[in-house]
């Protein structure tokens, strides 16, 4: 790169962003914007300021210089941030910019490559960077000078501290869970927000545990009567689950089913039976094709009878297809409930109905 770029490749510091089911969360409160702002590390590299020049320069046209000698000039860096998006991402690489250094020492940046997600903030960064001017006959002239910015994930650090949280977690969540278990509602609701807080500091990948977490939490309120507070954590726990379908659909409709029929339960606690009536329809939705899925899995086990792995698989699917069964006929007695409320008589008793129709299932 020598004589073509800055050879001081800057390389982005590993600030830490926010996890993502944090940024999940506040897309529910921010739906147009992930406005994470995480701080700037400013390094300042020899002198202050440039020193203010009298006198205008006769040479017109900016001069090429040197890596050296852009190196030697440099006075201020500002280290870009790493885009909260693109980090969740794992979005890396480089970013090639173009800058006109005034004869005072500041900067215009225009782009020469680079990811358009980690673009902007190499360009933000940059404008703030200032250079000692550039010296030619006696006089400050403006330059060109060409950098490239890395932008680098610490993998071994962030694995270490993810694992590192994630035990956290694992110690935190027996505490809460036990709360509740034990009916302790009041205790469980500050062990619970602690353990929402631990989710929130976890990387990519643990989605799951996110919504685990905003679950128990609304939970700790829901059973206090804080109904309000309760129906908010739910929300947090549905727009969790919304993105974890969304980047691992193969596990994520599990996750989506329970967040849809907690977020039911909230809607309904505080009157909001319009939105809680959708929530019941699609988590019933999401229940009976897990419940159907479960049901060809156990009858394409059952005519491998043979192995001793196939009467494995067979346990398997018919656990899952009584776990659905129960999620179902659970679900389908608490929304004839709101049917009721609602005064949509007919359709209550249809789903007390299939409530009692899954109540009874077929011997094995």
């Amino acid at each position: 790169m020598t004589g073509r770029w800055f050879t001081a490749v800057l390389t982005a510091p590993p600030v830490t962003a926010p996890g993502i089911c944090a940024i999940a969360a506040f897309a529910l409160l921010v739906p147009s914007s992930f406005g994470f702002v995480l701080a700037q590390e400013e390094a300042q590299v020899g002198g202050g300021e440039p020193a203010p020049v009298a006198n205008p320069s006769p040479i017109a046209t900016p001069i090429e210089v040197s890596d050296e000698e852009a190196a030697q000039h440099l006075t201020r860096r500002v280290s870009p941030r790493y885009p909260p998006l693109a980090k969740t991402a794992r979005i890396r690489g480089n970013v090639g910019l173009s800058l006109r250094v005034s004869p005072e020492g500041s900067v215009d940046v225009s782009v020469i490559s680079g990811h358009p997600m980690l673009v902007q903030e190499a360009i933000n960064a940059a404008k703030q960077w200032r250079f000692a001017p550039f010296i030619r006959e006696g006089h400050p002239v403006a330059a060109n000078v060409k950098v490239e910015i890395a932008f680098t994930l610490d993998e071994a650090g962030e694995f270490s501290r993810a694992q590192r949280l994630s035990e956290d977690y694992d110690k935190q969540e027996r505490i809460c869970r036990q709360f509740i278990e034990r009916r302790l509602y009041a205790k469980a609701e500050a062990e619970c927000i602690t353990l929402a807080k631990l989710a929130e500091k976890l990387p990519p990948g643990y989605l799951g545990m996110c919504r685990q977490a905003y679950a128990y939490t609304g939970d700790a309120f829901w059973f206090q009567g804080k109904l309000p507070e309760a129906r908010a954590w739910y929300q947090r726990e549905l727009s969790t689950a919304e993105a974890l379908m969304e980047s691992q659909s193969d596990i994520g409709s599990r996750e989506l089913a329970h967040a849809y029929y907690d977020a039911a339960h909230g809607s309904q606690g505080i009157g909001e039976f319009t939105r809680a009536r959708l929530y019941y329809e699609r988590a019933e939705k999401i229940m009976e094709g897990e419940r159907k899925q479960a049901e060809s899995v156990l009858h394409k086990a059952e005519r491998e009878k043979s192995a001793s792995e196939s009467a494995a698989r067979r346990d398997d699917a018919q656990s899952e297809k009584d776990y659905w069964r129960e999620m179902t006929e659970s679900l389908l007695r608490d929304y004839a409930g709101l049917l009721r409320a609602m005064g949509d008589t007919r359709a209550a008793e249809k789903a007390e109905r299939k409530a009692q129709s899954l109540s009874h299932p077929e011997s094995r």
